[in-house]
Parts: C-alpha cells; structure tokens; sequence
C-alpha cells in the first residue's frame, strides 16, 4: 500500500443456516436467496501518514484493539 491508494471493506453478515450460496456471473457477488443480511462498508485512503477513513460517519467510533 502506497499513499494515495484507496480501498473498500465490505463485510456481510448472513443469517445461518442457509440451504446455498449463488455466485453471480461477475464471479464477486454471492447471494442467499430467502436469507435475511446486512452489509455495510468503510473506503480508506492510504496517506503519508498512515490513513484516512473517508466513510467515517458522525458519531461513529474505532474500538481499542
């Protein structure tokens, strides 16, 4: 990773069990048909100094790790 790069995290949370999984043609879109989900997503830019997450939302907060 090198400044100026940015990237898109996206995880998915899907209800279990589930009877299949599709792929979609694209070869990157999955999905569960009957399956309630939720899927959200956080760009971050790479910067001198380390990073930016540009979908940083008010009231928003990172865990201590």
């Amino acid at each position: 990773m090198v400044p100026g790069m940015a990237f898109t995290i996206e995880p998915i949370i899907m209800m279990y069990p589930y009877d299949e999984l599709y792929m979609w043609q694209d070869n990157w879109t999955v999905i569960s048909e009957n399956n309630p989900s939720a899927q959200w997503e956080h760009t971050i830019l790479i910067t001198e100094n380390g990073n930016e997450i540009l979908t940083f939302r008010k009231g928003e907060t990172i865990p201590d790790i």
